[in-house]
């Protein structure tokens, strides 16, 4: 619409699950491999139908080149 209003042809990306160097520490790229140090469980949860539930990670330095 905002195209069709002002000409402006526009692209949004939202990247979710991005880690790197300065990530937040309870994210699971940093508890995973405590938790597997420490021998404790890793903790898996499924979908609410019961399917296969599956994460994608994104390294910070790989969302720069695509911006």
């Amino acid at each position: 619409m905002y195209n069709n209003i002002y000409g402006l042809s526009l692209t949004g990306l939202r990247f979710f699950t991005v880690y790197g160097p300065w990530g937040r520490p309870e994210m699971a790229y940093f508890s995973f491999p405590k938790d597997i140090l420490k021998g404790k469980p890793i903790p898996i949860f499924e979908s609410s139908n019961h399917g296969i539930v599956a994460r994608d990670f994104t390294y910070i330095d790989d969302i720069e080149s695509v911006v």
